[in-house]
């Protein structure tokens, strides 16, 4: 008997299974001539479908191109976040609005952080009198020294020692005012910027696909307030066994086809480097041109090999 070899793919492995247990319950059907003879023509059995890879799809027949299932992605996402606390004045866009590179999204109530602000700068002038205070007191510990030292016969040695020691104290006082003046004076600056970055606007064009939050509500510098998706530029993430994720190279050609019947090209850009332990497939990411209807963030589709 010549051994055959045969590539099992999950539509012919139940055909195989079922063929062996054919010949299983045979008995050795080869050795019984005459009951082969008799026996009636049988009856093709029955298979059930074979369950589907997951990200894979084989080919119905061996000339049809081998297709594996996708999921469309957007190029770009990104939660826009508040550039710094405050209380949100208005919100402007709901959730599948389109919104344009630039236009304002949110506003956060610039009245709150002029306050602040001059709460802040005052503040900072106390921490700045502060400092010329302190200033006044190493000066005058200085001088005490100096006339203690340019008569040290007329001081005893604790007097010239209690000098040197006031001395070290004033200056101590004068550089806590000067951190507490340079810090004072940071967060001013702080506020003024954040007082010029009262609108929240959009990065790229798209669509908002979340709106996490509405006016009124208090946010803290960096909570996110909606979410912006690219609307023009997609790509398609899919999965293949690994035996065919190595046939694929960058820059190779696919064909995505939506469920409404449309198709749409693209190039590959990234292939996984490595097997998923979840799925043991390996993910690959292709860039998608032009538009097609219907086809958004979310979409399945059947990706193939142009």
């Amino acid at each position: 008997m010549v051994a055959m070899k045969f590539r099992t793919t999950p539509s012919l492995a139940a055909l195989v299974t079922l063929s062996l247990a054919g010949m299983t319950a045979c008995g050795g059907c080869a050795d019984a001539p005459a009951k082969k003879a008799a026996a009636p023509a049988s009856r093709p059995l029955a298979t059930a479908p074979a369950e589907a890879t997951p990200g894979a799809v084989e080919a119905s027949t061996p000339n049809a191109p081998q297709t594996f299932l996708g999921v469309v992605l957007a190029r770009q996402a990104v939660d826009i976040a508040a550039p710094t606390s405050g209380r949100l004045q208005f919100v402007g866009v709901r959730a599948g609005d389109s919104v344009g590179a630039g236009q304002v999204l949110a506003k956060l109530d610039g009245e709150s952080l002029g306050n602040d602000l001059a709460a802040a700068r005052a503040a900072l002038r106390e921490a700045e009198a502060g400092e010329r205070q302190a200033q006044l007191g190493l000066s005058e510990a200085e001088s005490r020294q100096a006339r203690r030292l340019s008569i040290p016969e007329s001081f005893s040695k604790e007097d010239l020692a209690q000098a040197e020691i006031q001395k070290q104290q004033a200056q101590a006082l004068l550089e806590s005012a000067k951190a507490r003046v340079a810090g004072d004076r940071a967060r001013v600056r702080q506020m003024e910027t954040s007082l010029g970055l009262t609108d929240v606007r959009a990065p790229f064009s798209g669509q908002i696909a979340v709106r996490y939050l509405d006016p009124g509500a208090t946010v803290g510098a960096g909570a996110p307030i909606v979410r912006l998706v690219s609307s023009n530029e997609l790509m398609v993430r899919f999965a293949a066994p690994p035996e065919q994720a190595r046939t694929f190279a960058p820059q190779g050609e696919i064909v995505a086809a939506a469920a409404s019947g449309g198709e749409i090209e693209g190039s590959i850009e990234r292939i996984a480097p490595e097997v998923d332990p979840a799925s043991r497939m390996v993910f690959v990411e292709a860039r998608l041109r032009g538009t097609l209807a219907n086809l958004q963030a979310g979409s399945i589709v059947r990706v193939r090999r142009r």
